[in-house]
């Protein structure tokens, strides 16, 4: 058995070599872009009011000022016009600053008399967005990374309707028990709903990538070894749920090891998690999970997820967090293992949830992310400052 830590060591830097792919605009969100993307023009391309008013030149801004009207200049107008002392333009927002013109009035400040507009209110800002004040030609638009909606839009701005990112990891979920049957289907005494299967399917949607489901494995060797053989010819990464551990039906190592997948660790001094195996074949990933459905959440989020955002990102994995006090004290009575549990946020606060151990999915519910206790940790004190981890 290894430490937490240890494990993560060797998980630091694992990564599948990905393929890359030109994909169109309407489907870049969530995926990788590949390289840093230069803007292609200066934004805004040229000098445009960021307001309704009148277009003027700024020694004419003050209260008094009687201008004459010359013309009205809308979003999109192409219209030559020159603004001297004396006169000015009616502009509206996004609309092109006339010739001459240093400086927009907006709207509320200025009373129209026909041909001519005074200002009744002096302006105290030029509202003009210069040309290339957001960004010039050339420059860095969109670096490398994962594509958010909002750099959707600056992708777009820049005239883009596609580009090329890192193809979407098939993520293999192979669940093993003769206990379990899918949701819809009739319950036996003995048996319960695979709950996994579905909660591994979302995690990995939800991480950028394509789950292949290959459905629930019943405990023989035989039906595993099948199984392990097609998922490994069609995924980057295979998941198995349940089998890792010392149990006469456990047979998820002994399989793995048979089909050449070598071992880089099994047992890890975690908790939930203990049984968790990691290993190797060729360019495929194997991850074992144990069958309880919160262990399963959170070593998928432990071990899993790196692995698929350093493979995206080709850069090191560190998760999202915060540290805040905690609203009341936890203690627990085996400290052997370095153990993870489910929390909440409230009023900056982490409050503590009712958890009774790995099976208690419930637990999970409207949970924000989970805090460490490392080995020989018995308590965290209430009012003690705590990372938090989101998840």
């Amino acid at each position: 058995m290894i430490d937490l830590e240890v494990a993560l060591s060797l998980i630091d830097g694992v990564a599948v070599e990905l393929e890359t792919e030109v994909v169109d605009i309407d489907n870049l969100c969530g995926r990788f872009l590949v390289d840093d993307l230069v803007s292609d023009y200066d934004a805004p391309p040229f000098d445009k009011s960021a307001m309704d008013g009148i277009a003027i030149v700024s020694t004419d801004n003050f209260v008094g000022a009687r201008l004459a009207l010359l013309d009205v200049i809308a979003a999109g107008d192409d219209k030559v016009v020159k603004v001297g002392a004396g006169s000015c333009t009616a502009i509206m927002t996004g609309g092109r600053i006339p010739d001459g013109a240093d400086f927009v009035v907006r709207r509320e400040f200025l009373k129209y008399d026909g041909d001519f507009v005074e200002i009744i209110e002096k302006e105290k800002f030029h509202n003009i967005i210069f040309c290339g004040e957001n960004i010039k030609k050339g420059e860095v638009l969109l670096r490398r990374g994962l594509i958010s909606p909002a750099e959707v839009g600056i992708i777009a701005s820049n005239g883009n309707d596609k580009a090329t990112v890192y193809r979407q990891l098939k993520v293999g979920i192979i669940n093993t028990g003769s206990e379990i049957v899918e949701p819809g289907q009739e319950l036996l005494d003995g048996q319960i709903f695979n709950s996994t299967g579905s909660q591994l399917r979302a995690q990995i949607r939800k991480y950028w990538s394509i789950p292949i489901y290959y459905g629930i494995v019943r405990d023989t060797r035989e039906a595993l070894a099948e199984v392990v053989e097609q998922a490994y010819a069609e995924c980057d990464i295979v998941i198995l749920s349940g089998g890792v551990s010392l149990g006469d039906f456990d047979y998820v190592p002994e399989v793995l090891n048979e089909f050449g997948v070598n071992k880089i660790f099994h047992h890890v001094r975690i908790k939930p998690g203990k049984p968790t195996f990691f290993g190797k074949k060729e360019g495929v990933y194997f991850l074992g999970l144990p069958g309880n459905p919160v262990s399963s959440y959170m070593i998928f989020e432990i071990f899993a997820l790196p692995i698929i955002f350093q493979s995206y990102s080709k850069g090191k994995f560190t998760p999202r967090s915060i540290s805040l006090r905690l609203s009341s004290e936890i203690k627990r009575k085996n400290t052997q293992r370095t153990e993870f549990l489910p929390v909440k946020i409230e009023n900056s606060e982490i409050i503590p949830i009712v958890y009774h151990g790995s099976s208690h999915l419930n637990a999970l519910e409207r949970f924000d992310g989970i805090v460490k206790l490392d080995a020989g940790v018995s308590m965290l004190e209430a009012g003690e400052v705590v990372n938090v981890r989101f998840i």
